[in-house]
């Protein structure tokens, strides 16, 4: 399997390949490079050391909670391939549902107990029983 830094490094030499090749499609493949180049260094940012953490790395997974539209986070496969790690749950915005919940007192898995956002939440629960 490759290395985040070596997809990014052949990606980016695609784009110019077909940059050069195309000039007149160099404004679409100047926002891909931007793009791509964006993305990559998002990436370096978040690199994380886990087993700098007190914890055993073996058991380490991740939930991913989302607290804006799902279109401008990170990818899943992405969050997972970065951080080599077994994904538990990926919790959805729901800003209205989460207001409706502070407002009344009670809890989401209770407003919507089979709601997308209570399955992911008895993923984690599940998770955490059965270690």
């Amino acid at each position: 399997m490759e290395t985040p830094a070596g997809f990014y490094r052949t990606a980016l030499a695609q784009i110019r390949a077909l940059k050069s090749a195309a000039p007149e499609s160099e404004p679409l493949f100047d926002y891909y490079e931007a793009l791509l180049q964006a993305q990559r260094e998002t990436s370096a940012a978040f690199e994380p050391d886990l087993d700098g953490l007190d914890i055993d790395s073996q058991k380490a997974r991740i939930i991913l909670l989302h607290r804006s539209p799902v279109t401008g986070s990170l990818s899943s496969s992405t969050v997972v391939q970065t951080l080599h790690r077994e994904m538990i749950a990926a919790i959805p915005p729901v800003p209205d549902l989460a207001l409706e919940s502070i407002q009344s007192g009670k809890p989401i898995v209770e407003l919507q107990p089979h709601g997308l956002v209570t399955q992911q939440i008895r993923r984690v629960v599940q998770s955490i029983v059965t270690d």
